[in-house]
């Protein structure tokens, strides 16, 4: 393991960075804050969990996006195992900071003193999830850190938003079991940073471009039996896609750009299924590209300051050529369904989803359902509805496929096919609500009760003022 040296001789060295210090006035000061940091309580054992949410002020109009603002998780990661010596690991790193250990410190001081401006939402995850799924987490950006062995080991990212847009300023941090200071192993900072400045000099409106996901699905897939749908060598497939909105800030400037991602299994008799996906990122003309999902990472490190990084990508999907500039002449005509405006899919995040026909009950599709709920909230499920038996009072049903059997989540109707789900330009309290599982009808009566007191208490205010008057 890289850091077996690091476990050698530790009470000696510690002994002997403290005889070094034994003159100076603070240094019982310094040895206890690293020795006894405050720990940060996660407020969740497990499943998605959302910081509180400000959207940061700017002067630019805000864009129909996304219907919800981003919450999630569960998770961490760890590689390492300080030895049992009963002192904390930022103390074993207080006394070698001539080290590369002080890239660890400066990110997780950073990530102290720059989310907590509400600006910041947390998602949780699996490591393992992360690197097998990491075009779910992070479209434009890779997970930062390696494989381990550890089945505790999760992943917590911090992403920066402006005006419920993703921005690709993002802080990860690697923990074992449940997350406080002393069981993180390993963090991670972006390359771009997006400043004041560049929010106060206003955000350009993104490329207004031709949605390619659900073409190009016409193009490369075609319906099969009883829902299914199948590839060119009819193979069964599982299809699906989602738009992302982020703000990107690289060398070339800041900017506003929609990314959309196909994505999807495939799977023949007796094999196991294969995962595929392509992605595009709708940059205008003459405007350099982003850079790659890596690049987009400036460090990773260990606690003992090795690099956290991984050599290879571990993603169980395989890149594949899917979007199409045109849509073929003889190109199948697919259907799909979005996710209800409702909380109801929410535990879907992270998780494998899919499509059941409500008649008889048959299993049309299972993907994987963003744990980014940014791209959940846009996410398409495709299927055909010519070559299935269908009611109007319920054609598929959303479901849960992670336990052994589907579980129906929300019923969609005929009406409810290859409709474009209402957008909302700012519903954070929604989505606050709907985390705590208040329903959106709720909310609906709350405001209109209060509307109607409003009005009540201004006409209350009419009647005095005018029986004041004829006084």
């Amino acid at each position: 393991m890289k850091n077996e040296e690091f476990g050698k001789n530790l009470e000696q060295l510690l002994k002997s960075k403290m005889d070094e210090m034994a003159d100076s006035v603070d240094c019982f000061d310094k040895i206890s804050e690293r020795v006894f940091p405050a720990d940060n309580e996660d407020f969740s054992e497990s499943g998605f969990t959302v910081t509180d949410l400000e959207t940061a002020s700017t002067n630019v109009k805000r864009h129909r996006v996304i219907k919800w603002t981003a919450l999630a998780g569960a998770a961490a990661a760890a590689i390492f195992l300080l030895p049992k010596t009963g002192i904390p690991r930022r103390a074993f790193m207080f006394f070698n900071k001539d080290s590369a250990q002080c890239g660890y410190e400066a990110i997780l001081g950073e990530i102290e003193s720059q989310t907590n401006d509400g600006s910041y939402y947390t998602i949780d995850v699996p490591l393992e999830y992360y690197i097998e799924n990491d075009i779910l987490v992070t479209p434009l950006m890779s997970c930062p850190f390696e494989k381990n062995d550890k089945d505790d080991a999760k992943v917590r990212l911090y992403i920066k938003q402006i005006d419920g847009w993703d921005t690709n300023q993002v802080y990860a941090v690697e923990y074992l079991g449940t997350y406080s200071e002393n069981n993180i192993v390993a963090a991670a900072k972006s390359r771009y940073t997006v400043t004041a400045e560049d929010i106060a000099q206003g955000l350009p409106d993104p490329a207004d471009t031709q949605d390619l996901a659900e073409s190009s699905a016409y193009s490369c897939f075609s319906g099969g039996k009883e829902g299914a749908l199948t590839d060119i060598d009819g193979n069964a497939v599982s299809l699906a896609s989602f738009e992302y909105n982020s703000v990107v800030k690289d060398e070339s400037g800041i900017r506003r750009l929609k990314t959309e991602v196909l994505y999807g299994n495939r799977s023949g008799f007796g094999k196991e299924p294969d995962y595929f996906y392509d992605i595009i990122t709708h940059i205008p003309d003459g405007e350099a590209a982003i850079p790659e999902a890596d690049k987009m990472w400036e460090m990773s490190v260990y606690f003992n300051g090795n690099s956290a990084f991984p050599k290879e990508t571990g993603s169980v999907y395989t890149r594949e050529a899917l979007f199409k500039a045109d849509i073929a002449e003889d190109a199948n005509v697919l259907d799909y369904v979005e996710m209800p405006v409702s909380e109801d899919w929410l535990p879907l995040l992270g998780t494998d989803t899919g499509l059941r026909a409500s008649a008889l009950q048959n299993l049309i599709s299972s993907v994987g359902c963003p744990a980014n709920l940014s791209a959940a909230i846009n996410l398409k499920l495709y299927f055909s509805l010519d070559t299935m038996l269908a009611f109007d009072d319920s054609v598929v049903e959303l479901v849960d496929c992670s336990g052994s059997a589907a579980v129906a989540v929300y019923e969609y109707s005929a009406y409810e096919i290859n409709e474009e789900t209402a957008y909302a330009e700012n519903i954070t309290p929604e989505i606050e609500a709907a985390i705590k599982g208040k329903a959106l009808r709720e909310i609906e009566s709350e405001l209109e009760k209060s509307r109607e007191e409003t009005e009540s208490e201004a006409a209350r205010f009419q009647e005095e003022s005018e029986r004041r008057t004829e006084e």
